[in-house]
């Protein structure tokens, strides 16, 4: 048994397997730094662009990779995309209005037809707006 299996406490086994996916190892770091090349480059052309949209740019350019993949080699190499900007609400409600009654109290049915006519006239389109 080699020296480096009996020096930390493991068995062989786990040395051989080691050694033996080296090769692989070094394939997936080739692969890795390829993909980053790739990632960059798209990155340079619409740095708008997250891990999702760089997914789908280099899978409609014909290359089969994964989101998960794509965003950790973009965390590794720095490369972020813009955040979009916070959704603001247009519509605020004036602080010295009135309350508006509520004249039906919560009760929409109404005992005979004609009674209670209730309807919502926001969706009609003002001058002003």
């Amino acid at each position: 048994m080699k020296l480096s299996c009996r020096i930390p406490v493991t068995d062989g086994g786990n040395y051989c397997a080691w050694t033996r996916n080296q090769d692989k190892r070094r394939t997936r770091e080739y692969d890795d730094r390829c993909l980053a090349e790739l990632i960059i480059e798209v990155h340079a052309a619409q740095p708008g662009y997250g891990a999702q949209r760089i997914t789908r740019e280099l899978r409609r350019h014909g290359i089969p990779v994964g989101r998960r993949i794509v965003a950790r080699l973009m965390r590794e190499n720095g490369i972020s995309g813009r955040a979009r900007r916070k959704r603001r609400n247009l519509i605020k409600p004036d602080a010295g209005a009135a309350e508006v009654p509520d004249l039906v109290q919560r009760e929409f049915c109404a005992p005979m037809p004609g009674l209670r006519l209730i309807g919502d006239f926001t969706c009609f389109p003002a001058a002003e707006g």
